[in-house]
């Protein structure tokens, strides 16, 4: 005759130990042990110690099983849940409202068979970027591109009425993948692919991958179905204030606005916003042109580089009507193919040199590069001799 003492971590539940206690008696969890005692973890998780006093070694205890303890957590779901939406359609709207701004771990329930899937999120309801509201996306269930996902398939062939949505737990973002894992050993939901959680939270990209996923993609085509969608995207977008600062931001070539002594006066992220502060009537191809011609505008000395009043005292800045029909040599250096690099007489020339090498060339869209720290092509640094 021995007495047995078991210690477990009880599911890292989350609740009182009251409700806990009416979980274990309800699933007749403690009916072959004499005595129990549940303590709280300095991790926040309770442990249930379980005695068996003077018990036959020889003695079969019939303690149940995994499987089977899993069996009766499911069957108990409503009880042991934070939260349960019994229809995950109907409940759509309350499932977002009432986990809104919460991080935690979710399981889906099949209600025709049993078969659950659970996940994460650092933001279970956010109607924008939650990872809840993405399963009621038809864009997002018919993905191609997001992999072999059962769940998925699941939702679009019963449908969100027949499916269960329970919030296991509510956690803190850094503890998800711990938690997420827990659930998945204990409960080893059918829907899951992977038996291990997979995160790159937290994960920063090498210098060197960046500078990869920067760069061009030779092998990726995009489909005519594609196309047409970014086509009609296209025509529809409004072009708002807005818009149209975010594009001169991302795309724009910086003015530098210097008196004829070289101080500065102001910069300008493009040349479209320093035509409107000066009320410049000039196209913006010719004032391009001026401009990398080293022509004052309105008396003033216009860069697309910071330059140095020392600069300006020996530079080559001279007045429109000497400098209208003056060719400046135009050097060109081709960073992938350094053989390539040539300096030709005017920029008429150095056009027609890329044409030749490139297969296209466009002589006003190189004038903004002339000075600039931009790449033509993503291959040719363009200087003015």
């Amino acid at each position: 005759m021995v007495t047995i003492v078991l210690s477990i971590l009880f599911l890292n539940y989350v609740g009182s130990r009251f409700n806990l206690i009416n979980f274990i008696t309800d699933c007749n969890i403690l009916r072959e042990f004499d005595l129990f005692s549940l303590g709280l973890g300095t991790d926040g998780c309770v442990w249930l110690t379980l005695e068996l006093i003077n018990i036959p070694v020889s003695t079969n205890t019939n303690i149940k099983g995994a499987t089977e303890l899993r069996e009766e957590f499911i069957k108990n779901l409503r009880k042991t849940a934070v939260k349960f939406y019994e229809n995950a359609k109907s409940d759509y709207k309350q499932i977002l409202n009432e986990n809104k701004g919460k991080s935690g771990i979710y399981l889906w329930y099949n209600r025709i068979n049993g078969h659950t899937y659970v996940g994460q999120s650092k933001n279970l309801g956010d109607t924008r970027v939650g990872r809840l509201v993405n399963y009621y996306k038809d864009g997002y269930l018919n993905s191609r591109t997001r992999g072999n996902s059962l769940i998925r398939k699941a939702l679009l062939k019963y449908g969100h009425e027949n499916f269960s949505l329970i919030i296991l737990e509510y956690c803190p973002i850094d503890l998800l993948d711990i938690r997420e894992q827990h659930w998945l050993d204990f409960l080893e939901p059918y829907y899951n692919i992977l038996n291990f959680v997979k995160s790159s939270r937290g994960y920063k990209h090498t210098l060197d991958a960046l500078n990869k996923m920067r760069g061009p993609r030779p092998n990726y085509k995009l489909t005519p179905e594609h196309l047409a969608k970014l086509a009609s995207s296209a025509k529809n977008r409004i072009y708002d204030k807005s818009f149209r600062d975010a594009i001169s931001e991302r795309k724009g070539f910086t003015l530098y606005v210097y008196d004829k002594l070289g101080k500065l006066l102001n910069t300008y992220p493009s040349v479209i916003k320093f035509k409107e502060a000066y009320g410049i009537k000039l196209h913006h191809k010719t004032l391009y042109k001026q401009i990398s011609q080293g022509t004052l505008i309105n008396g003033l000395i216009i860069s697309f580089t910071p330059i140095s009043s020392l600069d300006v005292q020996h530079s080559s800045i001279v007045s429109t009507v000497n400098n209208k029909l003056r060719a400046r040599q135009i050097q060109l250096t081709n960073i992938v193919n350094p053989e390539l690099t040539k300096t030709l007489s005017s920029i008429t020339a150095a056009a027609a040199y890329i044409k030749q090498v490139d297969g296209r060339c466009d002589k006003g869209s190189m004038r903004k590069y002339i000075h600039s720290d931009k790449l033509y092509h993503n291959t040719w640094k363009l200087h003015e001799v």
